[in-house]
């Protein structure tokens, strides 16, 4: 008997699905991108949107409580490396979106609100990402173009509205930081209706309040970088200032983390500083003590005193007297107060250079200058030194003693500790 050839039965392509919950009620359009107030969508209704990433990261973890997981556990492995939780979001599920919200993205119509429906059914959703729509043959290059710079403007304006009415919990500063990540996917430097240092800056921010510092002081580079080709002043001078409390604040937090006497000391320069706010003989003591420690042996404590100085104007009244007072009667005095001055105006007019005096004559009333110079001894610069106004104009050198030099000025190395002398051949007084 003849054997027949088995049968061949055609390959069917299975669709294949991941679980994702479904509101008990009605839902909402939850669409960042999207220009609508949040709009109730009915039960049963509205369109999904699936992402390629949310398939890619479903495939692995096709039930929620495998995806919920896989969330929780990044989230742990990021906060025990880093200290702060992912800014990394891994939606479980897909965006239900409204009718606009659908086609603004250019949807395939038919099969978005099929999912959706299949979905609100089955609690179940297609490991596929959701198909665009064809665009008509009708429609012209030009109007495609103005409908997709539409379309990305009214998502630009939905995210920064979205981020501003953010608050300042973790969990918010975490959603800012993601929203101005996709915002920097969409602005670029050469944007005329979008300000892409602003989103360098408010990320930096929302970084800096996650104590993630040296995300913080990337963002702030790169917002400096584009300040300084544009020629931007106001936004370099700010930009500096930010970065500088950025890494106060990363030093302090290290110099806790390392406990030790240098972490009490901190500690115990924190109450002083509120003393400092206060009045009568408590303030008194207060300026006294952190006066002092402008020459005490370590670094960080010598700019510590100083910032806490610099931003107090009580302090900075007693400062330009001690400086007035004793620059040429006990120029060590006086240099170590015209210091603090001029890490302060520095730091306000957003300048390492030379500062001249008609700035100091607004901010403090006084005709000081102040310039940068190489400590005699480390060969690393010092800024904000107090110097005569003419001393800008003269050479000047460092050096470790006094004994060259027709004048010279007593000054204490901000990193090694030692006296060195900035001086002139001539008086520059």
């Amino acid at each position: 008997m003849k054997k027949m050839p088995p049968k061949v039965h055609p390959r069917v392509n299975r669709m294949e699905y991941f679980e994702c919950d479904v509101p008990s009620g009605d839902g909402r359009c939850s669409d960042n991108s999207c220009p609508c107030p949040e709009v109730v969508i009915p039960s049963g209704t509205g369109y999904l949107y699936i992402e390629q990433s949310l398939v890619d990261f479903r495939r692995k973890y096709p039930t929620m409580d495998a995806a919920d997981k896989a969330m929780q556990q990044r989230q742990e492995e990021m906060r025990a490396s880093s200290g702060v939780t992912s800014t990394v979001f891994y939606r479980p599920g897909p965006i239900l979106v409204c009718e606009q919200g659908a086609r603004l993205r250019n949807l395939d119509m038919e099969v978005a609100a099929k999912d959706a429906k299949y979905w609100w059914k089955t609690g179940k959703v297609p490991l596929r990402a959701t198909p665009l729509a064809e665009r008509t043959s009708l429609q012209s290059q030009p109007e495609q173009q103005e409908e997709r710079e539409e379309f990305l403007d009214e998502r630009i304006n939905r995210l920064w509205k979205t981020a501003w009415e953010l608050g300042s919990s973790e969990v918010d500063r975490e959603k800012a930081v993601s929203i101005y990540t996709e915002l920097l996917d969409m602005v670029d430097e050469e944007s005329t209706s979008h300000d892409i240092c602003a989103i360098f800056r408010n990320r930096a921010l929302a970084y800096w309040g996650l104590k993630n510092y040296d995300a913080a002081e990337k963002d702030l580079t790169k917002e400096l970088d584009i300040a300084q080709r544009r020629g931007d002043s106001l936004r370099i001078m700010e930009c500096r200032k930010v970065t500088d409390k950025v890494q106060t604040d990363k030093r302090k937090a290290e110099i806790k983390n390392e406990g030790g006497e240098k972490a009490e000391k901190f500690r115990a320069m924190e109450e002083i500083r509120l003393n400092l706010w206060s009045t009568g003989s408590k303030a008194d003591s207060a300026f006294e003590s952190l006066f002092e420690d402008l020459q005490n042996d370590d670094p960080d404590i010598r700019a510590e005193a100083s910032r806490l100085l610099s931003i107090n104007p009580n302090a900075i009244e007693k400062l330009v007297s001690i400086y007035q007072d004793c620059i040429d009667s006990e120029p060590r005095k006086g240099v170590l107060a015209g210091r603090v001055l001029g890490r302060n105006i520095s730091i306000s007019a957003g300048s390492q250079e030379m500062i001249h005096d008609e700035t100091s004559s607004i901010m403090y009333g006084i005709a000081v200058a102040f310039t940068p110079c190489v400590c005699g001894h480390c060969g690393r610069v010092n800024l904000g030194i107090p110097v005569p106004e003419g001393g800008l104009y003269i050479g000047f050198y460092g050096q470790s003693d006094d004994k060259e030099g027709v004048y010279a000025l007593p000054v204490l190395c901000d990193y090694c500790g030692k006296e060195f002398f900035i001086a002139w051949d001539d008086d520059p007084r």
